[in-house]
């Protein structure tokens, strides 16, 4: 194993914290799309179709076309917080899947963002050996994927 595949192991590891800030973000942001443009353009919708005026018809052919539209973002959003969740979670697994030396620092390094100070401390070892047991992880994780590992990364 490359130098090279370590480092974008360890990126794809490291993606799992900007993964779950950009699922709360988005989620924020479908939540105030849906409260701030969609539900009031669905209000207005409901409100227009009682009248029968020719004009009042066009706005609500307009406002149909307005609301599939909106529909359509917000499933977007929905499919991508479905793939964001759908990796952290395969990053989540591939942690979970090590021994437990690996998978403790792996957690804390790559998961909770910690230091190898932190890390050291907190299991017990001298900073180095904790970055030995990264290493060990990250050539078990190579190795269980065994060539399919690229296919993972480039999967989203």
């Amino acid at each position: 194993m490359t130098k090279e595949e370590q480092k974008q192991i360890r990126k794809w590891l490291s993606s799992y914290r900007i993964l779950k800030r950009t699922v709360q973000l988005k989620e924020k942001h479908l939540e105030d799309f849906i409260s701030i443009m969609y539900n009031p353009i669905k209000q207005t919708i409901v409100k227009t179709v009682s009248a029968k005026d020719w004009e009042q018809d066009i706005s609500v052919s307009i406002m149909n076309k307005i609301e599939k539209i909106y529909l359509e973002i917000i499933e977007d959003l929905k499919q991508d917080l479905v793939n964001m969740k759908q990796q952290m979670q395969e990053i989540f697994d591939v942690i979970n899947s090590l021994n437990n030396y690996e998978r403790s620092v792996c957690f804390n390094r790559y998961i909770l963002g910690c230091s190898w100070n932190d890390i050291a401390a907190q299991i017990g070892y001298e900073v180095r050996q904790c970055q030995r047991f990264d290493l060990s992880a990250i050539r078990n994780i190579a190795k269980n994927y065994s060539g399919n590992f690229y296919d993972v990364i480039n999967k989203y």
